[in-house]
């Protein structure tokens, strides 16, 4: 089944997380790499799940935890790549989680509480949809899309500034599937 491809980039990333978590030397860049991978790595594999499952129940709460995911990678991305691009150096590093965060675990709480009716629709090919229309919904998805705009435009005017492959492999890596996820899930959900 087609839908098996999904677990392949989560197997991956389970590996990136133990090789960074596990051998690299600890510091606030390479904790907020491995934050990033681990939470990539969940969101990967119950994407996986949620599109091999049959039951809508099952649909709705592997939903909540891919859209957890989801939120944390999106907030990590941002947050490593003020780190990597050292531009919270003079900043509170804590003051800058906490809002960057903060977003996040409001909309993972208003979707485990279910404070919106989700809505899904069986596809053939991509399994259960979310075809929610409610504002906390939009919202949620308007934070996913300035977290990602934000750190397109720092990594590459990082990658402008440094010249270096490393920043120039960081910012594609990033613009290549935030692009596909904000056409596929946001523009064109279905």
């Amino acid at each position: 089944d087609i839908a098996l491809l999904a677990f392949i980039p989560g197997l991956i990333n389970l590996a990136i997380f133990i090789y960074s978590y596990f051998f690299l030397p600890q510091s606030k860049l390479s904790n907020a790499f491995s934050m990033l991978v681990f939470s990539a790595m969940a969101w990967q594999i119950s994407e996986g799940f949620l599109k091999l499952t049959q039951d809508i129940n099952t649909a709705k709460n592997l939903y909540i935890i891919a859209q957890a995911g989801s939120l944390i990678v999106i907030a990590s991305c941002l947050y490593f790549s003020l780190i990597f691009t050292k531009f919270i150096v003079n900043m509170k590093s804590s003051l800058v989680s906490f809002f960057i965060f903060f977003p996040a675990i409001f909309f993972i709480i208003s979707n485990i509480l279910q404070w919106t009716n989700t809505e899904f629709t069986y596809s053939s090919s991509y399994g259960f949809l979310n075809t929610t229309d409610s504002t906390i919904y939009s919202l949620e998805s308007l934070y996913i899309s300035i977290c990602g705009i934000a750190t397109t435009l720092l990594l590459i005017n990082f990658w402008i500034k440094q010249k270096d492959a490393r920043s120039g492999l960081f910012a594609v890596g990033f613009l290549i599937p935030f692009i596909q996820g904000l056409i596929t899930e946001i523009i064109f959900p279905e």
